[in-house]
């Protein structure tokens, strides 16, 4: 009995050498997931911080642009540019008929002037 009662023992023995070293592999695994899964969270919070920053960011870059134009400002902005263009064109083409109106008044003024002293000089 002494035999069975050793290999009992070895095996109990064996057994619990067995199952305390799959603990110890369990927690020691256990260990590298937590640290693992602390640094994946470290690194959300790290992030999460810099989308709120951004965030923030974003909304004071809307703030600002909220106050200069749009496209279809500058569209219609545009547009007046070029009627004014137009019109300032047409004004131009005025003026040069006017100023050419303005000449043949002056030559004819001269005209009759050079003939009135023509005529008192006589």
């Amino acid at each position: 009995m002494d035999q069975v009662g050793d290999w009992v023992v070895r095996g109990i023995v064996g057994a619990l050498v067995a199952a305390f070293g799959a603990l110890f592999l369990r927690v020691r695994t256990n260990e590298k997931e937590l640290a693992v899964a602390n640094k994946a969270l470290e690194r959300y919070e790290r992030t999460e911080k810099d989308v709120g920053e951004m965030k923030t960011l974003t909304a004071r870059i809307d703030e600002r642009l909220k106050h200069l134009p749009t496209h279809d400002d500058l569209q219609r902005l545009h547009d007046r540019i070029s009627k004014n263009g137009q019109s300032t064109a047409e004004t131009k083409q005025e003026l040069a008929a006017l100023n050419e109106s303005m000449r043949g008044l002056r030559s004819a003024v001269d005209r009759l002037h050079a003939v009135e002293i023509k005529r008192s000089g006589s």
